[in-house]
């Protein structure tokens, strides 16, 4: 097959070029300066919401993810803003990320709410249930929605 497109041009530079962008964008949805901001939160309280998956993804793992980004980046657009709630995605196959599959007990694609106060860890929470909802992308943006808020409020634990 040929590496040229129908009117003759390379298809190969506008990849290139899409794949670099892709590449450079931020793991975590985050303003400029939601460090500071989080930093100079009264009480250095941050929640993340993970989205632990592996290298290569089916249909569901990718619409979990898109999902529940989608939901959050919505929903809490004034935190994240703030920096006092982060999305990150985070591969296990990647070393880096591969302790936190036995610290919250991991053995599926899963999103995990991880509360930390001053830097330091002080409960987390599986969102096991984000399986169980298929197709129905409305009802898993409801879930993650409402247990982060629970989550913030305090009302849910390990």
């Amino acid at each position: 097959m040929s590496n040229r497109s129908r009117c003759g041009r390379s298809v190969f530079a506008p990849l290139a070029v899409a794949t670099l962008v892709i590449a450079m964008l931020p793991s975590a949805i985050a303003l400029p300066g939601a460090d500071a901001l989080a930093a100079s939160h009264p009480t250095g309280r941050t929640v993340t919401v993970y989205y632990f998956h592996r290298t290569i993804r089916c249909a569901g793992c990718l619409a979990i993810e898109r999902t529940a980004r989608a939901a959050i980046a919505r929903s809490f657009r004034r935190s994240l803003r703030l920096g006092t709630v982060v999305w990150r995605p985070a591969n296990l196959d990647d070393p880096a990320w591969a302790p936190f599959e036995k610290r919250y007990r991991l053995t599926v694609q899963t999103l995990v709410l991880s509360e930390r106060i001053d830097g330091r860890e002080r409960r987390w929470k599986r969102l096991d249930a984000a399986w169980s909802f298929g197709d129905d992308s409305l009802a898993l943006a409801a879930y993650v929605t409402r247990s982060l808020r629970e989550f913030q409020a305090g009302s849910s634990s390990r």
